[in-house]
């Protein structure tokens, strides 16, 4: 069996990658969209790099869309209870926040790493509070483990 150039005929189902045009952002949104939310506050390396530091935390608390937000709220609804019981209000809002920071952290090294920048064309903007949810997911875990491990 040799490999011609085209798909055989029974692939041709399968949906063709669309790159942006040049008025889209990478995620195939309209670019006004991302250059709204870089006005706001949304992490973007290049501003950062020019010594906005503050988008490393303010992108947490900027959402792109009411699904966005719904997603993250439901699962502070189901974790954030339990570790806020847990760890105390003081502790559960520093480990919100310092996840937060974190996630903002790994983008800004990522953005950085060369071989990255060559696969995007352009950066992008970053906003939600994925980052923190997941550091509280990240804890529950961490508490259950700690308790079955107590417990064995």
């Amino acid at each position: 069996m040799t490999c011609s150039g085209s798909l055989p005929q029974r692939f041709t189902f399968l949906p063709r990658p669309r790159l942006p045009s040049r008025n889209q952002g990478s995620h195939g949104t309209d670019t006004t969209n991302d250059r709204l939310l870089v006005r706001v506050g949304a992490f973007y390396t290049p501003a950062i790099e020019a010594g906005e530091w503050w988008r490393l935390g303010s992108y947490m608390f900027l959402h792109a869309g009411w699904l966005h937000v719904t997603l993250n709220l439901c699962a502070l609804y189901l974790f954030g209870p339990f570790v806020e019981r847990t760890l105390g209000r003081v502790k559960f809002v520093a480990l919100f926040l310092l996840t937060g920071i974190a996630g903002s952290a790994t983008l800004l090294a990522f953005d950085r790493i060369t071989a990255l920048r060559k696969i995007f064309e352009a950066p992008s903007p970053a906003v939600g509070a994925s980052a923190c949810v997941m550091g509280v997911i990240g804890a529950t875990i961490a508490i259950l483990f700690r308790a079955w491990y107590r417990d064995r």
